[in-house]
């Protein structure tokens, strides 16, 4: 029994690895004519008799970069039955109407160049391709199709077999060096791709670069690129160093760039454009713990992924870094516990979460907003209830205003005298003028009078005869 119920196990293992590896990726659209933003697909086949169940949490895209399936809903591929993966999945069905087969939405950045794309599942490679713009289907309207087990560019047939409208690649005659060189001058070419995600975060910067190759696959690093963000913002570079940019406001942005060979070219060598999602911060701290296990709590509010990578958590006392590849999915809570951000209970009591870059995205509590509000209503419940209470004492004094003595009533009465006094005293100063005059006329008459009296007395004291003259 129990060697039997090995065998069983096995034989499931192995079917399961056997569905799995009969997949193949039959046909991609790398460098569609036009814009390659979102137009870009891969076709995928199950030759076998069975269905391959895919599990939307653990399979990925890989363009260089695992990407999620963004409808993150589980399905399956029919025996004998196609698939299409793509960047857009509504501008897929717009380009091809007639596609009525299965169709997932991924995030898919394929370079016009040459690539390896591929599906994974935990890490673990299903099915890959190789492909070279010098397979053919580049720019032309064409698709790569795996033909017979040959790579060819031929007219796109997504969800059914692939069909020979063109020719295999051949290769090209032996020529002299001289021709050799004329020719490649001839067919030089540049090409320039944006590497970026295409969904991130207001207020948040992300990394932005820049690959330009030539047709003889030289990298080239240095040049004028001109870049446009799309939200009023652009500007020169002449290397292709990375950078990091920073959105404000949420929505979708088309990001172009023009490379020029030199600053003295007139007209750019090779362009691109991407679209790049950005989507409101959407994280916010929506509780925390007590002191016996003082976590913080994260909630996403918003419609997609916010990687909180390198965001900060400010405790009362200490601080956290939140690890690089942190991503809070839509409408869902994450717990951050004490033993990971070494936050103790006096550091709950007031958390803030920002951006690497010091924006402010959530508090918690929040009493900077009601402290004002609250301080307002307090200062006026204070004025309220003082111009009730003045209200009453005007009424009191009114009613018992004989047996109360008003002190500033006293007050205003003796400034009022005052001021009635000076402006009396104003009026009689002329009057104060005439009253002194004739006072001092008064008195100098009198004086005068009594010096002519004096002076008959002495004349009448003194006589002639009691006077003698010595010669």
């Amino acid at each position: 029994m129990k060697y039997a119920k090995f065998l069983i196990l096995t034989s499931l293992i192995f079917c399961t690895k056997s569905a799995l590896a009969s997949l193949e990726i039959t046909e991609i659209m790398f460098d569609p004519k036009g814009s390659n933003a979102d137009h870009q697909w891969i076709e995928v086949y199950n030759p076998d008799g069975n269905a391959v169940a895919v599990d939307a949490g653990t399979w990925r895209f890989n363009d260089g970069s695992g990407h999620y399936m963004n409808d993150k809903v589980d399905f399956s591929i029919p025996a004998s039955s196609y698939v299409i993966i793509t960047g857009n999945k509504n501008v897929f069905l717009a380009d091809h109407p007639g596609y009525s087969g299965t169709v997932i939405d991924t995030s898919m950045s394929l370079d016009k160049d040459g690539d390896i794309v591929a599906l994974t599942n935990n890490g673990a490679t299903i099915t890959s391709a190789t492909y070279t713009s010098s397979m053919g289907a580049s720019e032309n309207g064409d698709s790569l199709q795996k033909i017979n087990g040959t790579w060819k560019g031929s007219s796109p047939t997504p969800g059914t077999s692939n069909v020979d409208t063109g020719t295999a690649v051949q290769n090209i005659a032996s020529t002299t060096v001289e021709e050799e060189q004329d020719e490649e001058e001839k067919i030089l070419t540049y090409a320039t791709k944006i590497i970026s995600p295409t969904r991130v975060t207001t207020n948040i910067a992300f990394p932005i670069s820049v690959k330009t190759t030539t047709s003889q696959k030289e990298i080239l690093n240095v040049g004028r690129f001109v870049w446009n963000f799309g939200d009023g913002n652009s500007e020169t570079r002449e290397t292709s160093e990375p950078f990091d940019y920073m959105y404000a406001y949420p929505g979708e942005y088309v990001v172009t760039l023009s490379f020029y060979r030199s600053i003295f070219s007139e007209t750019a060598e090779a362009k691109d454009r991407i679209v790049i999602t950005v989507l409101p911060a959407g994280v916010r701290i929506s509780a925390t713990g007590d002191f016996a296990d003082p976590y913080v709590e994260l909630q996403n509010s918003s419609g997609g992924d916010v990687d909180i990578s390198k965001w900060i958590l400010k405790g009362a006392t200490r601080s956290f870094v939140i690890p690089e590849g942190s991503i809070v999915l839509p409408s869902k809570k994450v717990r951050l516990a004490s033993r990971a951000t070494g936050f103790d209970g006096s550091d709950i009591q007031s958390v803030i979460l920002q951006s690497p870059t010091g924006e402010i995205f959530s508090e918690f509590p929040a009493v900077r907003l009601s402290q004002p509000s609250t301080y307002s209503v307090s200062k006026l419940s204070q004025a309220s209830a003082y111009t009730t209470e003045s209200t009453s004492l005007d009424s009191r004094r009114s009613s018992n205003a004989k047996n109360v003595v008003n002190l500033n009533d006293l007050g205003a009465s003796a400034i009022g005298a005052r001021a009635s006094d000076i402006s009396v005293a104003k009026s009689f100063w002329p009057w104060f003028g005439l009253v002194g005059s004739i006072g001092i006329g008064v008195t100098a008459i009198v004086l005068l009078g009594r010096r002519e009296n004096v002076q008959n007395n002495i004349e009448d004291e003194i006589r002639a005869e009691d006077m003698t003259i010595i010669e």
